[in-house]
């Protein structure tokens, strides 16, 4: 929740995701708001039906907004947009699937996959077309003769490589990253997220980076957001909240990294109680049930944001009141 906004900044003001079902409303995500300046990544964490994949894909147009404003580089992304400025919003802003495998065309020649992107978006073909495709894999580490190969011939690594370079071909300045590493294993995983450093650098590049996983998002991000139940409960700069988490939460989630020397740590803080239902969440803060130091006014009323120190806010009473 950077407060350091600039003319550059992607701005998300108040975004809501609310699914109707059957059963009710799903709560998915609620009144989101953060800014990340150009060159700068913010790390999206929480577990599993958070709300992380919601908001990632609401950003881009594929899950409908029920709420809320997005803003960057003059464009404006809200509930009422039409088909004409979410064409531009996504010429700006890309997202980075997190399966390789089912967000690429299996029918496709990476030549086409990339090709296709580059001719809807910039008009090239024929030698123009052929040149940037080569320049695109070089930039992403892949050689170009993988151009003439299919999907299904390159590895997990190397479809996610494309997947990133189809995001840059169309010139976005904003990659919203879902997960990007979760279905790699160890070792490509350094490689990707080594390489999306790099980018980041040379391209200038705002990434939201959605994990689960807090020692990835501390080398790749400089801020992080915690996530639970569809809000987000504390935020700011991603070593500080490594090393000084002030949400209970947080604090559960980072005893639960384990050490190459000790394995979990001694502090280690595991979460009782059960996950409310997002079709029909607790009217107080959305932690409550498991928190073990939750109070009665805990069950009342959402928390405020309290400012822990420069740039590092959190949503709990107890803190709160300590203020």
């Amino acid at each position: 929740m950077n407060k350091n906004s600039t003319h550059s900044s992607f701005e998300f003001q108040n975004i809501t995701v609310h699914y109707p079902v059957k059963a009710g409303v799903v709560h998915a995500v609620n009144a989101v708001s953060f800014s990340i300046p150009s060159g700068r990544a913010v790390g999206l964490v929480g577990e599993s039906g958070c709300g992380k994949s919601s908001l990632a894909r609401a950003l881009v147009g594929l899950e409908p907004m029920t709420n809320g404003l997005a803003h960057f580089a003059g464009q404006t992304l809200s509930p009422q947009v039409t088909a004409e400025k979410l064409r531009n919003w996504r010429k700006n802003v890309q997202l980075v699937f997190q399966d390789p495998n089912g967000s690429i065309n299996p029918k496709f020649r990476i030549s086409e996959v990339l090709g296709e992107v580059l001719w809807a978006q910039h008009a090239l073909k024929g030698t123009a077309c052929e040149t940037r495709v080569c320049e695109l894999l070089e930039k992403v580490g892949l050689p170009p003769e993988m151009r003439n190969r299919y999907p299904h011939q390159l590895s997990g690594g190397q479809r996610q490589r494309v997947g990133i370079a189809r995001a840059l071909a169309v010139g976005a300045q904003f990659l919203i990253l879902d997960e990007p590493v979760s279905a790699l294993d160890v070792s490509v995983q350094a490689q990707i997220i080594h390489l999306l450093k790099v980018l980041q650098t040379e391209h200038l590049l705002g990434y939201l980076f959605v994990s689960h996983d807090l020692a990835v998002v501390e080398y790749l991000c400089q801020e992080v957001m915690v996530m639970y139940l569809g809000h987000v409960v504390e935020s700011g700069p991603a070593k500080l909240l490594s090393r000084n988490p002030a949400h209970p939460y947080t604090q559960a989630l980072v005893s639960a990294i384990p050490t190459p020397d000790e394995g979990l740590h001694s502090n280690y803080k595991p979460l009782h109680g059960e996950l409310p239902s997002p079709l029909n969440p607790p009217p107080g803060c959305p932690f409550a049930t498991r928190c073990p130091q939750v109070h009665a006014q805990c069950y009342l009323s959402l928390p405020p944001f309290s400012l822990v120190e420069e740039e590092h806010f959190v949503r709990c009473h107890l803190l709160s009141k300590l203020k």
